[in-house]
């Protein structure tokens, strides 16, 4: 499993199932399964925790010197949306810019920067400080307007 899953699947995604309960459905989107994993050892699930934490911790001493971290969504463009829908694991590393930041909870916001030369959306997030959800949507809007917008691809 891909590093930046471990902490997040470790409860045996318990917390999705109670989200699930909670909004009154047990449909689970079939390009993603989120139920069937494995549950981790308490001690294991609070290591887990502990180097989340220190993490967190050195990205926060990194950043004092910036307001906002730039950095592409993938290693590659988006891809075709499939025919039918089923689980699949990702290319290891693919997401490894999302699952970094995901796990810090710090706000992040994803814009569409450009267009492969297939017509695939390639995408930017920026990632702020924690509690600074404005200063990436202010300059996610700011990267929209300059490129001109959402503009319906032409696959």
């Amino acid at each position: 499993m891909p590093p930046e899953l471990v902490i997040s699947t470790a409860d045996g995604r318990e917390w999705t199932k109670r989200l699930l309960k909670k909004y009154g459905t047990t449909e689970v989107s079939p390009v993603i399964s989120l139920v069937d994993h494995p549950t981790a050892p308490t001690s294991r699930f609070t290591e887990l925790a502990e180097q989340l934490d220190a993490n967190r911790s050195k990205f926060l001493h990194w950043f004092q010197n910036y307001d906002i971290i730039l950095t592409p969504v993938n290693r590659t463009p988006a891809e075709p949306w499939p025919e039918t829908l089923t689980p699949q694991a990702p290319t290891p590393g693919t997401y490894a810019h999302m699952g970094t930041f995901n796990n810090t909870g710090w706000p992040g916001t994803v814009v569409r920067a450009g267009t492969s030369p297939e017509g695939l959306p390639i995408g930017v997030q920026f990632i702020g400080r924690p509690w600074r959800e404005d200063s990436t949507l202010a300059i996610a809007r700011f990267v929209e307007a300059s490129i001109g917008g959402y503009s319906k691809p032409p696959i």
